[in-house]
């Protein structure tokens, strides 16, 4: 594999050989007052060139001779654009002045849609964007936290640090239908193909954006890129240079509190050739006090003895080195050791001390994208609270209860990738290639890598291949992905999109995709022993084999396939649009229909005798994951900015969501109709924001945030979570063959609230500045997620300072 990366450095030097005999453009983007913008964009329009202004407001980048319109953006500033020639060897100097601008989302340049840079206007696709700026103008401590706000974004809080996000339905408590991405790096954990959470290692101020793109994806990302992306890209020290030290404290209800300090220092030097940067993050609090019970048998709980302890240290570091013209190659380090409260399927995990550790090796270039990084993962000391429960009512010793109750995650994946680009008869081709091997290790203690069922090594391999052409105001993006994984074998995702950009400030677009959701390590192999019902046992149960079943009255039973991809197809249309200088609106409808849909944890109706052609010892009532027939779902998602005056702007969000159940699919105890037990849609069917910000608040520097956001209740059934109107305020039965299988304890539907977060900033120098939140400022029965508390009010105070890099 790193005989390949040197391969692809060898690519990407012969590509700068030729880029070396044509043409070069240089220049400076400044404000009307004359200061540098740092982080500006130019680009020239349709094409993969371009840079990134450095501290200095300079950038330089290598093109193909010819005649283009080249454009400077920078949020919050009018974008210009005006047209070059340059001749082979000519070097074409263009600086840039752009004034302040009222509204300009249109001219934000984004990566994720189509994995190279545009305008979010040309933009195939339903993107969000999050700029550095806006994540430090919210005092929270992790980035997640302002996406509460985004379009089309299911956002759920279990915990002072632990945040959930989902798009377009069907949530979990496991939830990998999201993909998150940073520089590149998938941010999933290896065996149980969650996304990171909690425990990502990038701090928020090392973060240039957030892009958060809706619908299916995987024509370009492959597995996983369902519902959605969330692409973090990441500060180039380069242009980000300096020392930034963050102090960051908070308190609330429900016991709650937590303390953060953070940091990072960039510095480049030699001409801006090598440059570094480190970041580092320590924080600590106390969790929302919340105990549930859980039951040991029918009908006797028992409590759980949670730690509410939060602690999170996190850190990265980065050396960059530019050895050809616009190439650079980047090294990369990302780590936490994170300790909290996750729920779970079952209940909740009392995560102790869990490490990820990521290495990145990296090369960019105008022509060529290549990498290679490995990521491991170390369960520590975590164990499951249900079990320690269990496990203490039966009269074992801590100690012992512990003992029996941990669980163990030492997996392990390596991937690498490729991918080209080239311009050819106005048409722009993109190809790509992917590696991933992935080792899932949990010792028997949550899948079944010691239980004889089949070994736990999965390769996948992938070709991606895009097609993109303007005919003048219409740009057609035809794209399309094979890919083959040990377990299910071959799939092939194409995705087809047309965009009419009738001038430099709107586009309509219509999009088809198709992705697929595959089959994740933990639900092809989870095993975890989960009680019993008299003498029966419960167990949790991968499906990457199906099972065999008997009815009550002994006879064979109709058994469970084994789990296939689940394939979504959507068709989408949009309109993105800047009206004047004050009114920006992005609205999109979609229609997607899943088959194989992949359900949540869900009870087998029979009692299971047999995995695959392995009988058991004896009958088991299982949960597991199940392929369904047909569901189609409906949506919308409404964004709307509007530049009031100089200092205001109001920003309101608005989604709708909506399914149609085959009942016969779902109908797991046959009795004629869907219980909200059997499916649950799991996501809000109206969603919306109102976001006052202000700037200059009566003096200059001062700054201020308003947002009222509500949910629609809705119901949520996850594994042995339920939460509903049906049965609220009891525990939930399910009747099996084997006996009455209890839910985890009905508090009632998750949603129906209003909330109202505020936060205000002082900037008291380029030097130091001030902020302080408050969410849920009325204190309103806020429920998000299971297995948790309602959130809160919870005041923050963070204070920031910003210091030259040494020798500037």
């Amino acid at each position: 594999m790193y005989r390949l990366f040197a391969s692809l450095l060898l690519a990407i030097g012969l590509a700068s050989g030729v880029l070396a005999q044509d043409a070069r453009f240089e220049g400076r983007v400044t404000t009307d007052g004359g200061a540098p913008l740092v982080g500006a964009t130019v680009l020239i329009d349709g094409s993969v060139y371009g840079d990134a202004t450095d501290a200095d407001g300079r950038y330089a980048f290598s093109a193909p001779a010819g005649t283009y319109t080249l454009g400077a953006s920078f949020i919050g500033y009018q974008a210009e654009r005006r047209e070059v020639t340059a001749a082979r060897g000519q070097t074409v100097v263009e600086d840039f002045v752009l004034a302040e601008a009222a509204a300009q989302a249109g001219e934000v340049i984004v990566t994720g849609a189509s994995r190279t840079a545009e305008r979010l206007t040309d933009s195939p696709a339903t993107v969000s964007v999050l700029s550095g700026a806006d994540l430090q103008a919210f005092p929270g401590v992790s980035y997640e936290q302002a996406l509460a706000t985004v379009k089309g974004v299911d956002f759920v809080r279990s915990g002072v640090t632990g945040i959930g996000i989902n798009a377009r339905g069907f949530n979990s408590a496991f939830n990998t239908k999201m993909l998150l991405l940073t520089d590149g790096r998938r941010q999933m954990l290896p065996g149980a193909g969650l996304p990171f959470a909690a425990m990502n290692p990038v701090i928020k101020e090392d973060i240039e954006r957030v892009e958060v793109i809706l619908g299916p994806s995987s024509a370009l990302y492959g597995a996983n890129a369902h519902n959605g992306i969330v692409n973090v890209v990441t500060r180039d020290p380069r242009n980000s240079q300096g020392l930034t030290v963050v102090a960051s404290g908070g308190a609330g209800g429900a016991e709650s509190s937590v303390y953060s300090a953070r940091g990072r220092y960039a510095q480049a030097f030699l001409d801006n050739r090598f440059a570094f940067k480190a970041t580092g993050e320590f924080t600590r609090g106390e969790d929302y006090a919340f105990v549930d019970t859980v039951y040991t048998s029918v009908p006797s709980p028992t409590a759980e003895e949670p730690d509410f302890g939060v602690e999170h240290l996190r850190g990265t570091a980065e050396l960059f080195a530019s050895p050809m013209a616009d190439t650079d190659v980047v090294l990369s380090y990302a780590g936490s050791q994170n300790s909290y409260l996750g729920p779970t399927n079952l209940g909740r995990n009392q995560v102790e001390d869990w490490t990820l550790h990521q290495l990145q090796l990296r090369a960019v270039h105008p022509r060529v994208f290549a990498q290679v990084y490995q990521t491991w993962s170390n369960s520590g000391e975590t164990y499951a609270l249900q079990n320690y429960a269990a496990f203490s009512r039966a009269g074992l010793s801590p100690d012992a209860a512990f003992a029996a109750a941990r669980f163990i995650d030492k997996s392990r994946r390596t991937n690498a990738e490729i991918q080209g680009n080239v311009e050819v008869q106005g048409f722009r081709f993109i190809a790509g290639a992917n590696y991933e091997l992935e080792t899932a290790v949990s010792e028997g203690t949550y899948l079944s890598d010691t239980t004889g069922v089949g070994g736990l090594e999965f390769e996948q391999y992938g070709l991606s291949a895009q097609a993109e052409r303007g005919f003048g105001p219409v740009r057609v993006v035809a794209a399309g992905r094979y890919d083959w994984q040990t377990n299910y074998g071959s799939q092939f995702s194409p995705k087809l999109g047309l965009v009419l950009t009738p001038n430099a400030a709107s586009s309509v677009r219509l999009t088809y995709g198709q992705a697929y959701v595959a089959p994740t390590v933990l639900q092809q192999e989870i095993y975890i022993p989960s009680g019993a019902v008299g003498t029966i046992p419960i167990v949790i149960r991968g499906n990457g084999r199906g099972f065999d079943t008997i009815n009550a009255d002994g006879s064979p039973g109709a058994g469970v396939a084994a789990l296939s991809p689940e394939v979504v197809r959507t068709v989408e249309a949009g309109y993105r649009g800047l009206f004047g200088q004050r009114l920006f609106v992005d609205v999109n409808a979609y229609r997607s229909t899943s088959e194989n849909f992949i359900s949540p944890l869900t009870t087998v109706p029979d009692l299971v005798t047999a995995i695959g052609d392995q009988p058991l010892s004896g009958p088991e009532i299982v949960l597991t994951y199940q392929n369904f027939g047909e569901v189609t779902n409906y949506g919308a998602d409404l964004s709307v900015s509007y530049v009031v005056s100089d200092q205001i702007t109001a920003t309101a969000v608005y989604s709708t969501f909506s399914a149609d159940i085959d009942e016969d699919s779902f109908d797991l105890n046959g009795d004629g109709t869907v219980s909200p037990n059997e499916i649950s849609l799991n996501t809000p069917g109206h969603k919306g924001a109102l976001t006052l910000t202000a700037r200059d608040l009566g003096m200059a520097g001062l700054t201020g945030a308003l947002t009222v956001r509500g949910v629609s209740e809705y119901s949520f059934v996850s594994g042995r979570h339920f939460a509903s109107t049906e049965q609220e305020g009891q525990r939930v039965i399910l009747t099996t063959p084997g006996g009455n299988v209890p839910f985890n304890y009905n508090y009632g539907p998750l949603g129906g609230f209003v909330t109202t977060d505020l936060s205000l900033g002082y900037q008291f120098s380029d030097a130091l500045s001030l902020g302080a939140s408050v969410t849920n400022l009325f204190g309103v029965e806020q429920r998000e997620f299971v297995a948790a508390a309602p959130t809160p009010r919870f005041f923050t105070l963070t204070l920031r300072t910003d210091v030259p890099a040494f020798g500037r």
